[in-house]
């Protein structure tokens, strides 16, 4: 054999690789529809079969010869020249027919791909098991994002936290990459992440991406689909401080959320934010796991941004707002996709811990992908050092 026979030879059995993976796509593509026409042709013989058995000469004789048993009468039941047998056949037939199209339906549907499902895994503050979910992703293709920020975030210094911003960046820059275009039919996002960040996520990926949200439910280590039920949750209510600045001189304000733990204004002490107007925006009793239902998540998303467009109505010269948020990450998420460039302004966003001082102890401000993040830590903007 010559190396000329050796080339057309390989060329023979790429062509066959080619023409085999074209038809295994093609079979994956139709699968869906072979299966459906599979099905229906089973039920559709077994229906026949049983409509023939019982159509109406078996059905009128069975009814004469069930009158004459009955009341004595003499209907001649003869004129239907019918078989039992025939009868019990086809019924018998129909019946099989039936059975077998319902064990298909039932075996083809455990192993039907329905569509594709992107899963975003974003922790920053600790390790969670992903796995644990109320909804069993078996019959999705999966495509898998984690945001892992606990080793950039675990020295809180603000070289760890630009190095998760990084990290986040790219990751986003992959959804929305990944969901153009690509038919994904569902996304889902699992976050137990810096209050911050989570905001800044909601804010980079906005309303581009349709996402299912999901909450950390502590007591029965689960993570649980934010859905619609019939369940009541409480209405948002306002709080405003608005005679420490007259509005066409006020540049810089203040916007708290108090869901979980309400914000007293002791708490901002240390940021040198006290002189200025403020909106609080808080529960009566503010609580842990207060999200119930994507009615109340898309509430209180509208309730917020209606504040926005009142804030920019009344401060023309406004150019950053302060925000302060208590509450689950499926809000915080949410409130970052209610914000936008187009209509809003900066956004500086507080991270909290109670027990440093301050107790909001370092801050990001909002910005779209491959633009510079400012983060700053407030230690050193009390001590004059920024």
């Amino acid at each position: 054999m010559g190396t000329n026979d050796i080339i057309v030879d390989i060329k023979k059995g790429v062509q066959i690789m080619r023409g085999s993976d074209f038809i295994l796509k093609v079979i994956r593509i139709l699968r869906g529809t072979i299966e459906n026409k599979i099905i229906f042709t089973l039920l559709s013989i077994g229906a026949t079969c049983i409509l023939a058995a019982v159509g109406p000469s078996y059905i009128l004789r069975f009814i004469l010869e069930l009158l004459n048993y009955l009341f004595k009468t003499n209907f001649d039941t003869t004129i239907f020249n019918l078989s039992y047998i025939v009868f019990g056949v086809l019924l018998t037939v129909g019946i099989l027919f039936c059975v077998g199209a319902i064990l298909f339906y039932t075996m083809t549907k455990k192993n039907h791909i329905i569509g594709k499902l992107m899963k975003i895994r974003h922790s920053s503050i600790e390790s969670s098991n992903f796995s644990n979910t109320d909804i069993s992703p078996s019959r999705y293709l999966l495509e898998i994002v984690n945001i892992d920020q606990k080793l950039e975030m675990s020295s809180n210094t603000k070289e760890g936290i630009e190095k998760a911003l990084y990290i986040q960046e790219k990751a986003v820059k992959k959804i929305i990459q990944f969901t153009d275009g690509n038919d994904i039919n569902d996304v889902e996002y699992y976050g137990m992440a810096h209050i911050p960040i989570v905001v800044l996520l909601g804010y980079q990926i906005a309303d581009k991406v349709p996402i299912k949200l999901h909450e950390w439910n502590q007591n029965i280590s689960l993570w649980e689909t934010v859905d619609s039920d019939n369940r009541n949750y409480p209405p948002l209510l306002l709080e405003k401080c608005t005679e420490k600045q007259l509005p066409n001189e006020t540049k810089e304000l203040v916007v708290k959320i108090g869901l979980t733990y309400p914000i007293p204004d002791e708490n901002l002490d240390g940021l040198n934010l006290h002189h200025l107007n403020s909106y609080y925006i808080h529960l009566e009793t503010p609580h842990r796991n207060n999200i119930v239902n994507i009615e109340q998540l898309q509430s209180y998303k509208k309730y917020f941004r209606d504040l926005l467009d009142e804030i920019n109505q009344k401060y023309l010269k406004l150019e950053k707002i302060h925000l302060f948020y208590s509450g689950q990450p499926t809000f915080a998420y949410c409130i970052g996709s209610a914000i936008t460039p187009r209509m809003d302004k900066e956004f500086v966003i507080y991270n909290y811990v109670g027990t440093e001082f301050p107790q909001y102890n370092w801050h990001i401000n909002l910005k779209k992908i491959d633009q510079p993040i400012s983060v700053s830590l407030t230690k050193e903007y009390v001590n004059g050092n920024v």
